[in-house]
């Protein structure tokens, strides 16, 4: 439910890869629920799964109950801006928002940002999906000496000290010696509940969707199937398509 041009979660929505990897894959994980597993060589899905359609009719309930009603446009962008401008009263997503959208002046809720851990459904481990982005040389590169320095330098201690935790919003830095330095560590320390959460959950955070080439073809297809589930389809019955779909995507896939 909206109030004067505010909502209560945001949460990515488009058609996307990107809709299932942050809030909702969270839970779903947290939850019980595993995307994938190897048998006998073979992909086997399960997104049928009975705590697949449990937690998926929990954050489908989450997005008509307290989602902006235009939730299937929204992406990285919408959702931050909804958060640094005040219009979403919190957001299920990425953590890192609170760092630069708390920088003094850069936005109207600069200071008021705050991280904690997300719902818990079931007893148990509670950890995060991880996001990673990286770096890499093509082996057909005819510049390998000159790659390898770029790839050096903005992967080295000195760039990522400078960006991540004193000037720039490199905030996510890779390299723990950075991640310990005084200067990132008060950085952190000025937003409520971000330290107090990274160590509570950092254990259990890992990549949590099973490996494997049909990755973006798989997930894009699991974001309409979520749309669908919020629009009213049944989630148990569309989520038996769903896995039917992704199963014969997968088929030609062996694991090793």
């Amino acid at each position: 439910m909206e109030w004067e041009g505010s909502y209560g979660v945001g949460t990515r929505g488009t058609r996307s890869w990107a809709t299932i990897h942050p809030g909702y894959m969270t839970s779903f994980t947290n939850h019980g629920a595993v995307d994938f597993t190897v048998e006998d060589g073979s992909l086997v899905p399960h997104l049928n799964s009975e705590e697949s359609i449990e937690i998926t009719n929990m954050f489908a309930e989450l997005v008509n109950e307290a989602g902006p009603s235009d939730w299937s446009s929204y992406t990285w962008y919408q959702v931050s801006n909804d958060l640094a401008q005040g219009k979403a009263a919190m957001t299920y997503d990425a953590s890192n928002w609170a760092i630069f959208h708390n920088v003094p002046g850069e936005a109207p809720e600069a200071g008021n940002i705050g991280v904690t851990t997300p719902p818990r459904t079931k007893e148990g481990d509670l950890g995060t999906n991880m996001w990673v982005w990286s770096i890499a040389m093509n082996k057909s590169s005819e510049k390998k000496d000159a790659a390898w320095l770029f790839m050096q330098y903005f992967t080295g201690k000195e760039h990522m000290q400078w960006g991540g935790a004193i000037e720039a919003n490199v905030v996510d830095p890779v390299r723990k010696s950075v991640f310990e330095s005084e200067e990132y560590q008060q950085r952190i320390g000025d937003i409520e509940g971000y330290v107090e959460t990274f160590n509570e959950l950092i254990d259990e955070s890992t990549i949590k969707f099973t490996p494997q080439p049909e990755f973006f073809n798989t997930t894009t297809e699991w974001a309409a199937a979520l749309q669908d589930i919020v629009n009213g389809a049944d989630a148990e019955e569309r989520m038996n398509q769903l896995n039917d779909d992704i199963e014969k995507r997968v088929s030609r896939i062996r694991a090793e």
